[in-house]
């Protein structure tokens, strides 16, 4: 999908504009990227915009808030917006206080299905990827199964965190998923 690349963006070298995206099924979107190219396909800036556990993610509003981080960061030609898991924010010993709080979200399988089992194990194991998610709770009716997987407020955060420093990065390296993905 091509991006229109307004003026002021084009006399500061960008010659593309990319959007990409990361999805688990567990936590949805997590988080929206957006980065810049120069002609010779260096990556001059980037934003990253992250999804809460609480929010419907919104691909429009994802992509724009990606896009005027990579802006600040173009412009201002510095990183800002750190992105601080629960970890970090306990080493500054301020942890907010959404560090507490859950989202619970909840599957249901159909016990008829044919595939129930293998569903069902899929699920498990999406779970298990989340260290942080300690906590699920599975209730067995007639015709299926409910599990609630509690989900800390910041595993976003934290998951986003694997990947970037910054929610607004000038001149940073690729990642290795943009590596391939770009073809850089």
């Amino acid at each position: 999908m091509s991006f229109e690349i307004e003026e002021n963006l084009k006399k500061s070298g960008v010659m593309s504009i990319r959007h990409y995206y990361k999805n688990d099924p567990i936590l949805g979107n997590i988080f929206t990227a957006c980065v810049f190219f120069s002609e010779d396909r260096k990556i001059l800036a980037r934003g990253v915009s992250i999804c809460s556990v609480k929010d419907s993610h919104s691909k429009k509003f994802g992509r724009e808030k990606s896009k005027s981080r990579a802006i600040t960061a173009l412009f201002k030609k510095v990183n800002s917006l750190p992105i601080m898991p629960l970890d970090m924010e306990k080493e500054l010993n301020a942890p907010s206080k959404r560090a507490f709080e859950y989202h619970i979200k909840s599957f249901k399988l159909n016990k008829n299905d044919p595939e129930f089992n293998a569903k069902k194990e899929k699920l498990l194991e999406d779970i298990s990827k989340h260290a942080a998610i300690t906590d699920f709770v599975v209730q067995t009716f007639d015709n299926f199964e409910k599990t609630s997987v509690y989900i800390p407020y910041t595993l976003p955060m934290e998951e986003a965190s694997i990947t970037f420093k910054y929610k607004s990065e000038y001149n940073p390296e690729p990642t290795e998923e943009e590596k391939v993905m770009f073809k850089l």
